[in-house]
């Protein structure tokens, strides 16, 4: 689980136990172990926050102490359109989820997303996200795989603005279809239940077969959860 904390830039002192076992027998020594002073954690600039690659996972230790995760707009936010939404979402999400139809060569398909929605995984809340790909004609031929990058993005504001920063990323090569085994899933942990925006993208891409650039987005949601 990640935390998010401020590092001291001070020199730590800690006392250490070191075992030393000699070939006589096991002896124990005490020592003084003077520990490297961590370095400090340069906070993003107001420049480098506007031009955040939406591909890299932030850093939320860099992100500046007077800023926070904040809910979206709510003129932005689509509700929630059901149970079927609300849960694993393996439905093409509403406003979004679905692009027109790619056409790579033979192969016509569709990348999906489906919206941000919580999740309670081994007793712990986490926002969640899933991406996957699906052949949309019979006719032609399509590769076994493809590459499913998924992406899991929060809404930040701070004094130069509010900006969508990439909190997760996962990346698998599965079948088309969606469903168990067929899909990537993006996460994140919830560190507390304040309402936050959050959005997902994915790109589709065919393994060693030219397709077109482009990726898909869902819908934004304010969930109770604040990325860890």
């Amino acid at each position: 689980m990640k935390t998010r904390r401020r590092v001291a830039s001070a020199t730590a002192l800690a006392a250490g136990m070191l075992m030393s076992t000699a070939a006589a027998g096991a002896q124990t020594q005490l020592i003084d172990e003077e520990v490297e002073p961590v370095a400090e954690v340069s906070e993003l600039t107001p420049e480098e926050l506007r031009t955040l690659d939406p591909r890299v996972v932030i850093d939320i230790e860099r992100l500046p102490d007077e800023g926070f995760f904040a809910p979206a707009p709510e003129e932005t936010v689509e509700k929630a359109a059901g149970a079927e939404d609300a849960a694993e979402g393996l439905a093409p999400a509403p406003g979004g989820g679905v692009l027109s139809s790619v056409t790579a060569g033979t192969c016509e398909y569709d990348q999906r997303v489906d919206n941000p929605h919580k999740s309670l995984d081994d007793g712990v809340w986490t926002a969640s996200v899933h991406g996957w790909w699906v052949r949309t004609s019979a006719a032609g031929t399509c590769p076994t795989l493809a590459n499913v990058d998924t992406y899991l993005q929060s809404y930040w504001c701070g004094s130069s603005g509010c900006y969508w920063v990439t909190v997760d990323i996962d990346r698998v090569d599965v079948k088309q279809g969606g469903g168990r085994g067929k899909r990537g899933n993006a996460r994140e942990t919830c560190a507390t239940s304040t309402s936050v925006g959050w959005r997902a993208y994915v790109d589709v891409d065919l393994i060693n077969w030219s397709d077109p650039s482009g990726v898909e987005y869902s819908a934004i949601r304010n969930l109770t959860c604040t990325p860890s």
